[in-house]
């Protein structure tokens, strides 16, 4: 026992040594720093003016001090900004007398201690707190957790709040619950016992899955389980513990204040809340653990160094022949028709396709690794070498992706992806496919990708992700009365939190009466696969959808490592399809000097970025 103690012990100083480099670095913090900007960014994007006129809401915060750490103060600041919210008291729960806290484990107090940097390290809540009523509440215990004393959960009643928030321990339960209208919302992370213990995303890190998720709930008694009111699914950053729970938390801070207006403009309702499943806590880490943490973070970085500078991705086009909702019978196995590959240093990606004057044409993506950059063409589906340039008006020095196609009143349009240009901009046919002119932009100063336009009922729809950090996880809506606008931003935007079905990837159909919108899978690989999503609600103010079925990589074929777009084209169906192949193909592709150039502009972004956040936080 001494023995394996003593190894236990050596393998804890190796483990804090490198642990210390790898998770208290100061890039946490600034990765956090850029998260919660992107953030801001897109909430400026997606604002709306009838927000802001929002029914008034009152809130109190169930904290154990005066203390709160960085995310939770975010989490704060973003409340208090709306300018219909108000922080109306501060219930400080008192410790039962009869419970004994545990004290945790060593591992614990070192993961606790690492991460003190970015989100997880302390913050001054003086500035909220100072001049809120404070309530000092008994706590008792109880089979199912903590309650607070009946004659304090009548104070809180008399309070008339919306709702309360928690940040500090649990579980709660009994009348506290429920002394506000819309309950008592706390943050819940999958596999972790007790939020307060540790940052999250440890165990996902360490177990190098591909995903991590988190929930805001509204706690419940109930044998359901807890409410779910935001519930998002993130990329595990394996490669760093730290920037695991920076993501996490960054993502979390933001949603009491999204979900506050969503309830008070009228878009959502306890009652038809989901249920959050309850999955089987971890134990307290242990040293081991640590120890495979550190050899998980290692494996990562070396998988993330080989996407970039060992692998390259080889995309090409194919057709099916059989209409788009085949593809929700799970027993259809599409034949693909891939076109001819394209010589070394191209690619073609993103195809849409319609009918015209009895023949099929397909416009796609095709990219150029020389230019490092996309344009569109045109395909003859009917006579696969004959291309055409698709010339749409807009600079030639712009990345053009994704040409959405539109056939509306007898005219066709096109929507590009046209992030760079800072625009969502429809193009008219004047001469299909090979002449277009600019007939409106129907969203500025958004940099929207893969925008997708549908109509569904009354109106028309806009799904797109935003370029940044959260391009590939985030979704937003927006509607209109007409394809021309204007266009109204979704009440819940950002929509939808997964980067396994968020991201459009495709043109939405109806198949029996209901809605059905491909989008990409990117949790292991960007476009791993197609999510056909089933959208059970779309309205101005509420969005929801569910996975009807999976499109995976077409094993066998010539490119069997990803798909990420299924659109229709009337009979037939057109996608795309990845391989993946050396870093010696990849420069041969474009040739190594622009193979250099494009590895030299990405170390400027990046430097660029932290120069950025540096300044930043000096400023601060």
């Amino acid at each position: 026992m001494a023995v394996a103690r003593g190894a236990e012990i050596a393998i804890a100083a190796v483990v804090g040594v490198a642990g210390a480099q790898l998770v208290t670095s100061r890039w946490a913090a600034a990765r956090f720093a850029r998260r919660l900007r992107s953030a801001r960014l897109a909430r400026i994007v997606g604002a709306k003016p009838e927000v802001e006129r929002g029914v008034p809401v009152r809130f109190g915060l169930m904290h154990p001090g005066r203390c709160l750490r960085r995310w939770e103060a975010e989490c704060l600041d973003q409340l208090v900004a709306l300018p219909f919210v108000e922080l109306s008291i501060v219930i400080v729960p008192g410790q039962a007398p009869s419970v004994a806290l545990r004290s945790p484990n060593w591992p614990t107090r070192l993961l606790s201690w690492m991460g003190r940097r970015g989100p997880w390290e302390p913050a001054d809540g003086t500035r909220y707190l100072s001049d809120v009523l404070e309530l000092h509440c008994r706590v008792v215990p109880s089979g199912a957790g903590y309650c607070i004393a009946p004659e304090d959960v009548t104070a809180i009643r008399e309070r008339k709040l919306d709702f309360l928030i928690t940040f500090g321990p649990g579980p709660w339960s009994g009348g506290v619950l429920d002394a506000a209208r819309w309950g008592l919302w706390a943050v819940r992370y999958p596999g972790q016992r007790t939020p307060e213990d540790i940052p999250p995303g440890f165990w996902e890190a360490c177990h190098e899955e591909a995903t991590t998720g988190a929930a805001l709930v509204a706690l419940s008694d109930e044998p359901g389980g807890d409410r779910i009111l935001k519930q998002g699914i993130m990329r595990t950053p394996g490669e760093s513990y730290a920037g695991n729970a920076a993501e996490i938390l960054s993502e979390v801070s933001s949603w009491p204040a999204q979900v506050c207006r969503e309830l008070s403009g009228g878009g959502g309702s306890l009652a038809d809340a989901h249920r959050l499943r309850v999955r089987k806590p971890e134990p307290p880490p242990r040293g081991r653990d640590l120890l495979r943490l550190v050899l998980s973070m290692a494996h990562e970085r070396w998988r993330e160094f080989a996407r970039k500078n060992v692998y390259g991705d080889l995309w090409n086009v194919g057709v099916v022949d059989a209409p788009i909702a085949s593809f929700l019978d799970p027993d259809f196995r599409p034949a693909v028709r891939w076109f001819p590959a394209l010589p070394p240093g191209e690619f073609r990606a993103d195809p849409f396709g319609l009918v015209h004057e009895g023949s099929l044409t397909i416009l796609c993506e095709q990219f150029a690794y020389r230019d490092d950059r996309g344009f569109i063409v045109a395909l003859d589906a009917n006579a696969s070498a004959g291309i055409v340039n698709c010339r749409i008006a807009m600079a030639p020095s712009f990345h053009l992706s994704y040409p959405y196609l539109i056939e509306h009143d007898g005219q066709i349009f096109c929507v590009p992806e046209s992030h760079q240009a800072g625009e969502v901009a429809l193009y008219r046919a004047d001469e299909f496919p090979t002449r277009w002119t600019k007939a409106a932009t129907l969203l500025a100063g958004v940099p929207a990708l893969d925008a997708t336009i549908f109509p569904h009922g009354d109106r028309w729809w806009l799904t797109c992700t935003m370029q940044g950090p959260n391009e590939r996880s985030h979704l937003y809506v927006y509607h209109s009365p007409g394809l021309l606008g204007p266009w109204t931003a979704h009440l819940a935007n950002p929509v939808k939190t997964d980067i396994t079905s968020a991201r459009p990837g495709g043109t939405p159909f109806v198949h029996q009466g209901t809605l059905y919108r491909p989008s990409q899978d990117s949790s292991r690989t960007y476009g791993g696969r197609v999510v056909i999503n089933r959208v059970t609600t779309l309205t101005p103010g509420r969005f929801e959808e569910e996975c009807a079925t999976v499109v995976a990589p077409f094993a066998g074929s010539l490119y069997p490592d990803g798909v990420h777009t299924l659109s229709a084209a009337g009979p037939v169906t057109l996608l795309d399809g990845k391989r993946i192949v050396l870093i010696p193909t990849a420069i041969g592709m474009g040739g190594l000097r622009p193979y250099l150039l494009r590895r030299l502009r990405h170390i400027l972004r990046t430097t660029d970025e932290v120069l950025d956040t540096v300044g930043h936080r000096l400023r601060v």
